[in-house]
This record gives structure tokens, C-alpha cells and sequence, in this order.
């Protein structure tokens, strides 16, 4: 009995703005502004600590990858992040981010 080798790799999806994604079509469940905004005016704001979460935002955390799809030559990885109505692009090899599409 013979076993495969697995390699792992970890692939942020943070290399993108808020402004970026929202350009290209993604969605944004709750982006910076909204955030902002939310903790501004809401009224059940004043009793959320919105601090932390403004300070230590990131874009990528707004994506959520749902599904995977390899390519039929193995070459691609294609993520669904199906609440953001997008789909990325990973080239295997290079373990890097392609593209995304909404």
C-alpha cells in the first residue's frame, strides 16, 4: 500500500479593497462603511464596541468561500463564494490568486 503526498497551502483572499471588490461586482455583506456607518447611527450601537472591529478589518474577510472546483487538467482550483455572488480563480501551481469574477 502506497500513500500520496498532500500538500497544503493557505491562499488569502486579501489582496483587494473594499472599493475593488465592489467595482468588480462582489458582494459585501457589510463592508468598512457599512461598518462605520452601522456603529455610527444604529441605535443598538451604543451598547456594541465597534472598535476592534473597525481597526482590524480586512477585505478578504468579507469573502466566503463555499465550494470548490478543480479545472479538468488539475491546473485550477475555482472557489465559489456564493454569498458574495463570486467566483475566484487559483492557478495550482503557483499557489496564487488568478482572477475574480462576479
Amino acid at each position: 500500500m502506497t500513500s500520496d503526498k498532500i500538500e497544503v497551502q493557505t491562499i488569502m483572499f486579501d489582496m483587494w479593497s473594499d472599493n475593488e471588490l465592489i467595482d468588480m461586482g462582489v458582494h459585501l455583506p457589510l463592508p468598512l462603511n457599512g461598518l462605520i456607518y452601522w456603529d455610527k447611527f444604529s441605535l443598538s450601537a451604543n451598547d456594541l464596541d465597534f472598535t476592534s472591529a473597525t481597526e482590524n478589518y480586512n477585505s478578504g474577510a468579507n469573502l466566503e468561500p463555499e465550494y470548490l472546483a478543480w479545472s479538468a487538467d488539475g491546473k485550477k482550483l475555482y472557489v465559489n463564494l456564493q454569498e458574495n455572488s463570486a467566483l475566484i480563480t487559483i492557478d495550482v501551481e503557483s499557489a496564487s490568486v488568478v482572477a475574480i469574477d462576479a
